[in-house]
């Protein structure tokens, strides 16, 4: 064994700046809470040393792979996207998810990107080119909240002519932009709205609270902050339900531990439209739901809710629903 014997604690402060990575076995001589508190210390003793001085991880494999939290993982699975289908994910910065969705379907079909940010909208097209996935990816800067078209405008009363319709005006506003070089800056494209019950299956992993989100020692938020989360979780549902076909899917999700956000939305979404139905979210890596917001014993086990007291991942939650109906 040629690994160097433990070494004192080192000031943070020395590596300001300097992107410098250790690789081996160690054994943590802090909490965690200390390790990302304390500015100089002993934190992970090194047992054996695999590479002195590692690389930074950013930028390895750029383009062939992108790198996720287990939860971000589980979602696209849950989704379940099929080659061939019309996809939507609602608010899609950074893109992570978004190109996986893409390589679950073999890059056959279409997944529209939105966000309602100019510059997250850019984070998501350049995610897009970074992963060669541009001619199965439209990357929309859209509010998603206002997103779907009336339907006596469209002219498009089936599910069937809202899909048409759709793929045309996707074709339309890919052949009005100019070919540019790829060393461009990518940007997002734009659309006047999206025709209703046009899609297969939709990803809503909106806006939230984010206390799921680690490490972070503190959150400022106050409840009527928490309450402003779930009135747009709820524009976003509303849109949501309006864009997915009658026998559509549609996966809701969240970084935060907050219920009201989560159990509490699942169980609003099944009072305010009974066209959806609850069904169980597979793979399951996730914990059941918590109970006391809403939600009965069957409908908790069907629900994940991933807890980082229990489970080594940030805090995360996810539902899935089938449109049964017509609105």
């Amino acid at each position: 064994d040629d690994a160097r014997p433990p070494g004192r604690g080192s000031d943070l402060d020395e590596f300001a700046g300097r992107r410098k990575v250790f690789l081996g076995v160690g054994v943590t001589e802090m909490d965690r809470v200390s390790i990302m508190r304390e500015p100089r210390g002993l934190a992970v003793r090194l047992t054996q040393r695999v590479c002195s001085d590692a690389p930074p991880l950013n930028g390895v494999l750029s383009g062939r792979c992108y790198y996720q939290n287990l939860p971000s993982i589980v979602v696209s699975h849950v989704l379940d996207p099929q080659p061939g289908e019309v996809v939507a994910d609602l608010c899609s910065a950074p893109g992570g998810k978004t190109t996986h969705i893409a390589a679950l379907m073999g890059g056959r079909g279409l997944v529209v990107a939105c966000d309602n940010s100019k510059k997250r909208a850019a984070e998501v097209a350049f995610t897009v080119r970074q992963q060669g996935a541009g001619h199965c990816i439209l990357p929309l800067f859209m509010d998603s909240t206002k997103s779907p078209l009336d339907a006596d405008a469209t002219e498009a009363h089936s599910p069937e002519d809202a899909r048409k319709l759709l793929l045309r005006m996707v074709d339309e506003v890919r052949q009005s932009r100019e070919e540019t070089d790829d060393e461009s800056p990518p940007r997002p494209f734009t659309l006047k709205g999206l025709p209703r019950q046009s899609f297969d299956r939709i990803l809503l992993d909106g806006p939230c609270s984010a206390l799921g989100r680690r490490p972070r020692l503190e959150h400022a938020c106050t409840m009527k902050e928490l309450q402003n989360y779930c009135s747009m979780q709820r524009g976003l549902l509303w849109s949501a339900v309006q864009l997915l076909r009658p026998g559509g899917t549609l996966v809701y999700s969240t970084c935060t531990v907050n219920p009201l956000e989560n159990e509490g939305m699942v169980s609003y979404a099944l009072n305010k439209y009974p066209e959806l139905q609850l069904v169980a979210a597979e793979p399951r890596f996730g914990d059941e739901g918590l109970a006391g917001f809403g939600l009965d014993d069957e409908q908790r086990r069907m629900v994940q809710r991933f807890n980082p007291a229990s489970l080594d991942t940030i805090g995360f939650f996810l539902a899935k629903f089938v449109k049964r109906a017509q609105i």
